[in-house]
């Protein structure tokens, strides 16, 4: 593999409009870029400026400042440990990006996968899976597989989400417009809407504001006991066990709504499922994000327990009289 060394500045800029094979970009401690592959041609505009075009794979290493610009790539692609700013218009292989500032993709064919992103990730399109770690704010317009977020210190925002969507541990708000399978949430730190969902799964207390949670089929929620919140839940069934005060149960078109609070706080979280909406009191145990987590033993309604009373001793009354 031929090798190129070109001085620049310690902010270079880089733009490779086209690399037909796997490409890889990191940084080094020279001032200078290093170009590694065959069938390279590089332009050198201007000093911090090069251009660069290769027909297989390509290797850059580069100042950590740098600002890379890459259009389409037809292999895998590996960038890590820059600062100063990424763009990719479309990548057809792998993505994996770790250690950077800002980060921007346009399309991507295959898995992305984002580590310790200091910046705000933009990704427009991705056709297979999504896995974010330590990430700062992110915006996802559309993901056709499956969407894995841990740990987000700024805001979230998803358009849609064709696969499920795992998020766990956001500092900041997080937006779901839609999700065509199932939503499972934890540890959220700022307000939560969640638009439309197959089904969706929250564990913890949520932050002080309005929140919504809305599914075509269930909704299930781990809620500490102790936690403030202020509840309006709709569903076909609602069924909890959280000590709620104020409670009122009732129909309302072919649905019902539940109402309650616990302690005096302004968290408002309003929840609507098509099918079944459940509330579990959770008191720190891992939940395993499954409907046997949420099998209440039912509850006979006083009357029931009256009429059960009167049979009784309408049955001794009947014992004793003489045949």
């Amino acid at each position: 593999m031929n090798e190129q060394r070109f001085e620049t500045s310690d902010a270079p800029q880089i733009v490779i409009p086209a690399c037909q094979g796997n490409l890889v970009v990191q940084s080094w401690r020279e001032t200078a870029v290093s170009i590694q592959g065959d069938g390279v041609v590089v332009e050198q505009s201007a000093p911090a400026v090069l251009q660069v075009t290769a027909v297989a794979d390509l290797y850059v290493a580069a100042p950590k400042q740098a600002r890379l610009t890459l259009g389409t790539i037809g292999g895998d692609l590996t960038i890590k440990h820059l600062s100063g700013g990424v763009t990719i218009d479309d990548a057809a292989g792998r993505v994996t990006v770790r250690n950077l500032d800002a980060v921007t993709i346009t399309r991507a064919a295959q898995t992305v996968l984002a580590d310790n992103i200091n910046g705000q990730l933009v990704i427009e399109e991705v056709v297979g899976a999504v896995d974010l770690r330590s990430v700062r704010a992110v915006q996802i317009h559309r993901a056709l597989g499956d969407v894995t977020l841990q740990f987000a210190n700024g805001h979230v925002s998803v358009g849609q989400v064709d696969g499920r969507l795992d998020v766990r541990t956001v500092n900041g708000d997080l937006i779901v417009e839609k999700a065509l399978d199932d939503v499972v949430l934890a540890n959220l730190g700022g307000r939560v809407n969640v638009a439309a969902a197959q089904s969706i799964w929250l564990a913890g207390g949520l932050a002080s504001g309005v929140h919504k949670l809305a599914a075509g089929a269930d909704i299930y929620v781990y809620w500490p006991p102790d936690a403030p919140l202020n509840l309006t839940a709709r569903g076909a069934l609602v069924e909890h066990d959280l000590p709620l005060e104020h409670e009122t149960t009732g129909p309302d078109n072919e649905q019902t709504v539940l109402t309650g609070h616990i302690e005096e706080g302004k968290v408002d979280l309003f929840v609507e499922g098509g099918q079944r909406v459940a509330f579990r009191a959770w008191t720190g145990a891992a939940p395993q994000f499954s409907a046997a987590d949420f099998q209440f033993a039912p509850l006979s309604p006083p009357e029931n327990d009256l009429a059960t009373a009167v049979r009784a001793v309408l049955a001794e009354i009947a014992a004793e009289l003489p045949p």
